[in-house]
């Protein structure tokens, strides 16, 4: 049994779009900033595949009753900073290995996604990877 190239392409496509509204909502004060394509883009795949988002929703909670309101405030302004700069850097991630998903693609859907590397050009030094993806 193949696997289905479409549906991989469409889950690293609905988590990278979770990641974007995950991002958006930790940066922006106003669900309204959120654009109405992504919006659209990511209600298609969560219909599609019955899973609304594939990010877990975290919150800052008060877990002590000697914490006030501006502690829990603060914990929350840092949670949000360093939440968003750690999705800032998973879709960078997912973005940077897009080449390796379209021959992934390709190889789970029984085509050839072999690609020769000439030797010459590593002899000489002018072979560059991403020249070849």
């Amino acid at each position: 049994m193949k696997y289905d190239p479409q549906m991989v392409r469409d889950f690293i496509e609905h988590l990278k779009l979770s990641l974007r509204v995950e991002h958006l909502q930790l940066t922006t004060s106003t669900p309204s900033t959120l654009q109405p394509e992504l919006l659209e883009c990511i209600r298609n795949l969560s219909l599609k595949y019955n899973v609304a988002s594939l990010v877990p929703q975290r919150r800052v909670c008060k877990d002590r009753e000697d914490l006030t309101d501006k502690e829990v405030e603060e914990a929350d302004r840092r949670f949000r900073a360093n939440a968003a700069a750690e999705g800032d850097g998973q879709l960078k991630d997912l973005e940077r290995m897009g080449a390796l998903f379209e021959h992934a693609y390709l190889m789970a859907a029984g085509q050839d996604a072999n690609v020769n590397i000439p030797a010459s050009k590593i002899l000489d030094g002018t072979f560059s990877p991403k020249a070849e993806s």
